[in-house]
């Protein structure tokens, strides 16, 4: 009973703050995670971080980037290498390198502690990333794919990051693991793409049959792909995500793969989302001052320096979307970056320090991009009605 209760705490502050959040125009997430510091140790101590909760985290985390996984089309991604190349570097991995150096020199982390702090923190999350593009309609526009193609890049290198961090095999076990199991995702995928006709119409005749049926075969695709990760030492985590990449449109039918979509959308917006970022802002404790110091480093590191090269790089790359903005948009934060500090902390790799610093940093970048990408968009929709209504020039007398 008393799980239910926590739970039922958890979920309800965590909607009504993230909704709250939303009206602010910051995302979601930094209202569940604020739930959980306000039920959790540090402030109010209504509800404690039990094994019971970590292990629904885990399956919350699981439908979590499932979703991220099936809202990410390679072919889209594909025709973007080049300029993906250049947004991740400077977006992600400079900013990245640039905090790691200041965690290890400047605050003495340890190696793994500077290492998982500065990726948690340097990572655009593809989820609110995905959101800002929806919000603001640039989902097909080629600059918001550019973008999109270079977040899912970022994201991916900073799970085989995290893969070789909380790795408990040997490393050669890991490479020779990701290497097969890449060969085996792009073979799968292109096979499925090849045949796409003869994979609609089995998920068709499957649908037709029973309703539920092709959900099940989606989620336990998904969990076999986890499994088998988690099995070599990586992270369950790339699982979900990678078996979400393979279920696309062109393989299931537009109207499935809609469905698909609304149908998990739904059970993570009501449920495991909410659940499972109050659940990591349950494990934020109050340490010590130095705490800040740390946040105040990350915050600029990731604002202005990161910003600043990014919009540099838009410059040379977007078509029509302003640096700024898209320097806005690409420095969302949230998702991602808490899901590799949840699985670091968990594992040990890295302290209670460091995790509460990657929480606090996430929620203030969540709370400056936000103003900073309302800024830009609404500079670049001045701009567009100036060039369509220009001022006529008064007339000599």
């Amino acid at each position: 009973m008393e799980i239910i209760v926590s739970l039922l705490m958890l979920l309800g502050i965590s909607i009504l703050l993230g909704k709250f959040a939303e009206g602010l125009g910051i995302p979601d997430v930094v209202g569940n995670i604020l739930a959980g510091i306000l039920l959790g140790p540090m402030i109010l101590g209504l509800i404690q971080p039990s094994a019971t909760l970590s292990g629904i985290g885990d399956v919350s985390l699981f439908f979590i980037t499932l979703l991220i996984g099936i809202e990410v089309d390679t072919s889209a991604i594909s025709g973007h290498v080049k300029s993906a190349l250049g947004l991740s570097l400077s977006s992600f991995i400079l900013p990245f390198i640039i905090m790691f150096a200041a965690f290890s020199y400047l605050f003495l982390f340890s190696p793994a502690d500077a290492l998982i702090t500065s990726l948690a923190i340097s990572i655009p999350s593809i989820s609110i990333v995905s959101v800002l593009l929806m919000e603001y309609k640039l989902v097909d526009a080629e600059d918001g794919k550019r973008i999109l193609s270079a977040v899912v890049a970022s994201d991916t290198v900073a799970f085989l990051i995290l893969a070789f961090a909380i790795g408990k095999t040997s490393p050669s076990t890991i490479i020779l693991g990701i290497a097969i199991f890449f060969a085996l995702f792009i073979s799968i995928d292109k096979y499925l793409r090849k045949y796409d006709k003869k994979a609609r119409h089995t998920f068709f005749r499957i649908s037709s049959v029973d309703e539920d049926f092709p959900f099940a075969v989606i989620i336990l695709a998904g969990l076999v792909v986890s499994a088998v990760l988690d099995i070599i030492g990586i992270t369950y985590v790339l699982g979900g995500f990678f078996a979400g990449i393979l279920i696309h449109e062109t393989i299931v039918g537009r109207d499935l793969f809609g469905t698909f979509k609304r149908t998990f959308r739904r059970m993570n917006n009501s449920f495991f989302i909410p659940v499972f970022f109050s659940t990591a802002g349950l494990l934020v404790a109050y340490v010590s001052m130095s705490i800040f110091y740390y946040v105040a480093v990350s915050v600029l590191i990731v604002v202005i320096a990161g910003g600043a090269m990014t919009i540099l790089a838009g410059r040379a790359l977007f078509d029509n979307l302003k640096p700024t903005a898209g320097a806005s948009i690409l420095g969302g934060r949230g998702a991602v970056g808490i899901i590799i500090a949840s699985l670091a902390f968990s594992d040990g790799v890295i302290g209670q320090v460091s995790y509460t610093a990657i929480i606090i940093s996430t929620i203030i970048i969540s709370i400056v991009m936000p103003s900073m990408l309302r800024f830009g968009i609404a500079k670049q929709n001045a701009t567009r009605m100036r060039t369509r209504n220009p001022v006529a020039p008064k007339r000599r007398r």
